[in-house]
């Protein structure tokens, strides 16, 4: 085989595993480790669309966080393997104190098997203290459950016929 059909299918596999759904499942959840703890919920609301609630708790620090974020993903070789970015609203507290006008941010990777998704994050938080801004850096490894998977994909094999 020359490389010429070699760069051929590589083109072509990489064109059919982005066409169809991103993600594997519709919803997972589970449990986020790194310098915090905590639980992850992820839905799936769109074709390459996610939202995910955070509750976590930083070893650092006596404050409980929770997130809500919207995160796109593409595919990377197959909908079984994402990358993903995104952001939304973070609400810090303790007993003493509530700070609700933050911002999460999040990159990360995400594997899903057939019924365990395994992700990698990087979560920078800008918090507003009273007016004075703070950045919190959280990475953290997560292993949820799918709990609903995604309907299986049909491929439309029509692409290859003539129109008429």
């Amino acid at each position: 085989m020359s490389n010429h059909h070699k760069l051929l299918g590589f083109i072509l596999l990489l064109f059919f595993s982005t066409a169809g759904n991103s993600q594997y499942y519709r919803t997972a959840a589970g449990i986020r480790l790194g310098n915090d703890i905590g639980i992850t919920v992820q839905q799936t609301i769109s074709k390459y669309f996610t939202t995910e609630g955070l509750i976590h708790q930083r070893f650092q620090d006596s404050f409980t966080y929770i997130s809500i974020l919207a995160e796109p993903h593409t595919n990377i070789i197959t909908r079984r393997f994402n990358l993903y970015l995104g952001g939304g609203p973070s609400l810090r507290f303790n007993k003493n104190f509530t700070s609700a006008n933050n911002l999460s941010l999040i990159a990360g990777l995400e594997l899903s098997t057939k019924n365990i998704c395994y992700s990698f994050d990087y979560k920078p938080l800008l918090l507003d203290i009273g007016g004075k801004f703070e950045l919190v850096s959280q990475s953290a490894f997560s292993i949820r459950y799918i709990i609903v998977k995604a309907k299986k994909r049909k491929i439309n094999w029509n692409i290859f016929k003539k129109k008429k």
